[in-house]
């Protein structure tokens, strides 16, 4: 999960999917996320992606070494936060620094890094997974997306 990502090998049409669907929602306040706390088994069970939150960066950083060679989609991230925007916060952080990539046809590899003042620079979400998969992904957190 090293290399370096670069948004630039992915498809023209994917960046402007996130930035239209992701970083302006996110970024203008109309964002509209479903209620309630952060729920794995229902991204899983509606969108078909394993998907892990984690409450502290330090939880987080030894599972990049675990998913390392895991082939299926998957996406981990670190949110304090209990609610469904604390992973729409995170795809909003990887597309507004371009920490994404293409990882293979119709896949995208995601890994946000980011140093608090003070603090060693640690990632933050991590993950792969098709790109129809993302925006489902998006669809079913953002309940203001037209499907």
């Amino acid at each position: 999960m090293s290399r370096t990502l670069d948004p630039m090998t992915v498809n023209p049409s994917w960046r402007v999917y996130m930035y239209d669907s992701i970083l302006l929602p996110f970024e203008t306040g109309t964002l509209k996320t479903k209620a309630g706390n952060f729920d794995a088994k229902a991204i899983e069970a509606n969108v078909g992606l394993p998907t892990v939150k984690m409450d502290t960066l330090a939880e987080l950083q030894p599972l990049e070494r675990d998913y390392k060679d895991f082939d299926g989609e998957f996406l981990v991230f670190y949110n304090r936060e209990s609610g469904m925007k604390s992973l729409f916060e995170r795809l909003r952080d990887v597309t507004a620094h371009g920490h994404y990539g293409l990882e293979k046809a119709n896949w995208i590899r995601i890994r946000h890094r980011f140093a608090y003042p003070g603090k060693p620079e640690a990632t933050r979400m991590f993950g792969r997974l098709r790109f129809q998969t993302l925006k489902a992904l998006i669809q079913f957190i953002d309940i203001a997306q037209k499907p």
